[in-house]
């Protein structure tokens, strides 16, 4: 009963929250670099925020430090393949964005005006569809079109994600800039909570829409 009322206390919910986040992020990088970085990235991310999504969807206590590294371990080796393919398809986009970029400053006047306008967009609607996709790809199974769709939608149809998705990360941009060495226990997995909890509102609204 005591060990029970001490581990309800604020203090150590705070720190438990903490410590998953740092944890996270660890194996994140572990599991990016095993996979040799281009075919770690994509499952690491994947793992990550479904263990994110169970942080921010549940308040299940006896979900410990052990129980983090197991479901981001199953979840790597499960969605190994099936993530790497959606994710060669952001990178060869990501890299056909890229050379268009290059391309461009060969340009100059009003050409160069407009074509650089349509880059700009562009970036920022494939960003905004690379980080929203993770949230989305662990919450729902879709067809690739309806991933795509859900995340391109999803901050920009609801006031509130995209509210706490752009303040969230300013706000843990100018953190990580103040102290740098905050970013090397939660740089990645602190901005993917940022997105996920964002994210976790629209799914509530969905709920209750379906419902």
């Amino acid at each position: 009963m005591m060990r029970m009322r001490w581990m309800s206390s604020p203090f150590y919910k705070i720190s438990d929250w903490f410590m998953k986040l740092a944890l996270l992020n660890f194996f994140w990088a572990i599991f990016t670099f095993l996979g040799f970085v281009v075919f770690g990235l994509f499952p690491s991310t994947v793992a990550m925020f479904t263990v994110l999504r169970r942080m921010v969807q549940s308040q299940d206590e006896t979900f410990n430090s052990y129980g983090v590294f197991q479901e981001f371990f199953q979840t790597w080796k499960k969605e190994f393949f099936t993530s790497n393919r959606f994710g060669l398809i952001f990178i060869s986009v990501g890299w056909l964005l890229w050379f268009n970029a290059s391309l461009i400053l060969l340009f100059e006047g009003i050409p160069l005006t407009i074509m650089l306008t349509a880059m700009i967009g562009t970036s920022v609607f494939f960003i905004v569809a690379l980080l929203f996709w993770f949230p989305v790809y662990v919450q729902f199974q879709l067809s690739w079109t309806n991933y795509l769709k859900v995340a391109l939608l999803l901050p920009f149809t609801d006031f509130r994600t995209s509210l706490i998705s752009i303040f969230g990360a300013i706000s843990f941009g100018m953190i990580v800039y103040s102290f740098p060495v905050f970013a090397i226990f939660f740089g990645i997995s602190g901005l993917g909570w940022i997105i996920m909890k964002a994210s976790n509102y629209s799914f509530e609204k969905m709920k209750v829409r379906h419902a």
